[in-house]
């Protein structure tokens, strides 16, 4: 039922769409019409009024036809097409249709939903770009503007009238100039450090992101506040293209040809895939291939099964609202629940551990206040101002790899739990402090800069890890949490018989003294 319901809501939306479209050609034609009707006299206010109103009439019969039930729906074929195009229902043709078959085959719906919608946004998205140009509908609609008998065929093929090519014209040149606009406005922006596009990759870089309050899909305002141009359709895809391209410039900036090629696919799905019905390409891949990490299979496990519990996507915004507080997921059920309203709450919280609030503050991303929160999950477009960190933000420059700190321990990897007890364990201690010391050292500030101003980087095999600014941080977070991990291990007895197995099994294979009597005891501890 739940399901019908969803189904006749978006047919209703698409119908109140064509309709609407439909009364705009309706009166676009009437008013052509009046105006040659007028025949200069156009002061003659009474007159030009019933004209108006007898040209409606006129056209509305042309536009619509009554349906069984007595009610006018679109019978233009123009206002049809155009329709179509608004709620991204146009048929797929050629070989693009089988990607809809593809999605009838049971279990593939979940992989590739709304397909025709999908194309259709990025064939919207397309028109505002100056590769348009290059299309045959544009060429055609130049072809037809130009020709005193214009072609029946070509008229029929794009359902257009005569009397409207100049417009259909005009109406695709002002797209691209549209389009092009924005992409010129957003390559300065990004180029300025203004305007961010996906969230990074890597988990490394997502939790710098984090934890600075860097929003991705957003425009930073000079007073640090971000504005969120996600759900400016359209618009959004092509900012967050042009956002991706300028981000990932050093990604993309080796001239080797296998490199471009990788790079070159990459870019094609973060563009693309990302912003399409073609998002689930992705998780299919990874549940198909035997070599993807555990992580990656617990994203697309809990993804797909989350998308198909009741209320999901509700839940989850609800959740967003009500709690912004980040949770330390790791297991397959902490991941599936970890946005719902009704169990977040039972996953462990991350704690900011960097904060100048030394009290163990929870690590919150986006704003605090839930009114906010809500305001920003119903507005078109967000706003959000972090506060500003030089300890943060320095972690940021030289993409420190925090996850790596929190995450394991003497090779043990620890569970969520006992993630968020070493996090608040941090977050109490002296930590910050001695950061800030290491920081404001005139020597890390003249290495970090030179590392930066020279435009070293990892991918030209300057690895940050062997930088002195980066090891002297690292000495700093080794220090601090040897010491919150002594506090931790006499809380937790099972973490302190999983290090010292972990420890025996070490002294092992160094003294290569097996026995087993040694195995056994090991056993038993386990």
């Amino acid at each position: 039922p739940a399901l019908k319901y969803s189904a006749n809501a978006m047919g209703a939306g698409d119908a109140a769409a064509r309709t609407m479209i439909g009364r705009q050609y309706t009166r676009m034609k009437s008013a052509g019409a009046v105006w040659d009707a007028a025949d200069g006299n156009y002061w003659d206010m009474k007159r030009m009024k019933q004209l108006a109103v007898d040209g409606e009439d006129a056209f509305m019969d042309e536009i619509f036809k009554t349906d069984q039930y007595g009610k006018r729906v679109v019978s233009h074929k123009g206002a049809s097409m155009a329709g179509a195009e608004a709620t991204m229902t146009t048929p797929l043709e050629e070989n693009f249709k089988g990607f809809e078959l593809i999605s009838n085959i049971p279990g593939m719906k979940a992989f590739f939903p709304f397909v025709r919608t999908g194309f259709n946004y990025l064939d919207v998205t397309f028109q505002h770009t100056p590769l348009n140009a290059f299309r045959d509908k544009f060429l055609d609609l130049k072809k037809l503007a130009k020709d005193p008998n214009p072609s029946p065929i070509l008229l029929n093929k794009y359902c257009i009238d005569p009397d409207m090519i100049h417009y259909e014209l005009a109406l695709a040149e002002g797209r691209m100039a549209m389009g092009t606009a924005i992409i010129g406005l957003g390559v300065g922006a990004a180029l300025s450090g203004r305007m961010t596009g996906s969230m990074p990759v890597n988990k490394e870089d997502r939790d710098l992101w984090k934890l600075n309050g860097i929003q991705p899909h957003s425009y930073k305002l000079s007073n640090g506040t971000y504005v969120s141009f996600e759900k400016l359709e359209i618009f959004n895809t092509i900012l967050t293209t042009t956002a991706n391209v300028v981000g990932h410039s050093d990604i993309l900036g080796e001239k080797l040809t296998d490199e471009w090629l990788k790079k070159l696919t990459f870019m094609t799905s973060a563009v693309l895939v990302d912003n399409s019905m073609l998002g689930g390409v992705e998780d299919l891949a990874r549940l198909m291939n035997p070599q993807s990490s555990e992580d990656l299979l617990l994203q697309s496990g809990t993804r797909y099964l989350r998308s198909h519990l009741p209320y999901a996507g509700l839940m989850g915004q609800i959740g967003d609202v009500v709690d912004a507080n980040q949770r330390e997921a790791n297991t397959f059920l902490e991941m599936l629940s970890r946005r719902d309203a009704g169990f977040r709450q039972a996953i462990p919280l991350k704690y900011d551990f960097l904060s100048k609030d030394r009290s163990g503050k929870p690590l919150r991303y986006g704003p605090e206040q839930p009114l906010h929160r809500l305001f920003n999950s119903l507005a078109p477009i967000g706003f959000f101002t972090p506060d500003g960190d030089e300890v943060k933000e320095n972690l940021m420059a030289m993409n420190y790899n925090l996850p790596e700190e929190t995450s394991t321990y003497r090779g043990e990897v620890l569970n969520s739990m006992e993630k968020s007890h070493l996090e608040r364990e941090l977050a109490k201690g002296g930590l910050r402090k001695d950061l800030e010391r290491v920081m404001r050292n005139p020597a890390f500030k003249k290495t970090m800069g030179k590392y930066k101003s020279l435009g070293f980087k990892e991918s030209d095999g300057y690895k940050l890890r062997d930088q002195a600014f980066y090891k002297a941080i690292q000495q700093v977070f080794k220090y601090h949490k040897a010491l919150a991990m002594q506090a931790l291990i006499a809380k937790n007895a099972g973490l302190r018989a999983r290090l010292a197995v972990k420890g025996i099994q070490k002294e092992i294979g160094k003294t290569s003294s097996y026995s087993q009597r040694q195995k056994e005891q090991i056993e038993m501890m386990i």
